[in-house]
């Protein structure tokens, strides 16, 4: 998938230059980077939010062309208009090979518990788990098979897959998926 995403720079700071780029079409952005300066940009809101729907992942990396080089980033946070939902504004992480992230992966499970046929129903209690990463290595979701869940039974944080490149980051145990006994009533 393209993931290729051409940026400018901008030399407008301050409330009147992000409007006067909002009624531009584009939207601003902040490029940041460990040990540097932060880089101020402006960007196609249109291309951004077709990458993202067709990959359907928050963590994709995505290849920025700023001033003729290229630069691998994730966004770490964009805000919204709170009504019409459009874009005011994209923070993007410049990543670098050498060094690991920390970034959110959704939780999703897979199979069909025991539990859950004999009336009980699975609920995903964490929709989301922060995960240190190798950068060619961020997962699309940790995907947990709940097959031998039994009614009341839980998959706890200490149990979510693991290896070299992708790790949990978790400071203490909880619960990510249980197996809920049917309601009564």
């Amino acid at each position: 998938m393209d993931t290729n995403l051409s940026v400018e720079l901008r030399t407008g700071l301050g409330k009147g230059a992000a409007r006067k780029i909002r009624a531009s079409g584009q939207v601003p952005a902040v490029l940041y980077a460990d040990g540097a300066a932060a880089v101020q940009l402006s960007v196609d809101p249109t291309r951004l939010l077709e990458i993202f729907r067709k990959s359907q992942n928050r963590n994709t990396v995505l290849q920025l062309a700023v001033g003729g080089e290229t630069v691998s980033a994730l966004v770490k946070d964009a805000q919204r208009h709170p009504v019409s939902r459009a874009l005011l504004h994209v923070d993007f992480y410049k990543l670098s090979a050498d060094k690991t992230v920390i970034v959110d992966v959704p939780v999703k499970t897979s199979g069909k518990s025991a539990g859950a046929a004999l009336g009980g129903r699975i609920e995903i209690l964490r929709r989301t788990v922060k995960a240190r990463c190798a950068v060619d290595a961020i997962p699309e979701a940790f995907v947990l098979d709940v097959t031998p869940l039994e009614i009341s039974g839980v998959i706890m944080a200490s149990e979510l897959p693991s290896s070299d490149k992708v790790k949990p980051v978790v400071d203490r145990d909880f619960k990510v998926v249980a197996c809920l006994p049917k309601l009564k009533g």
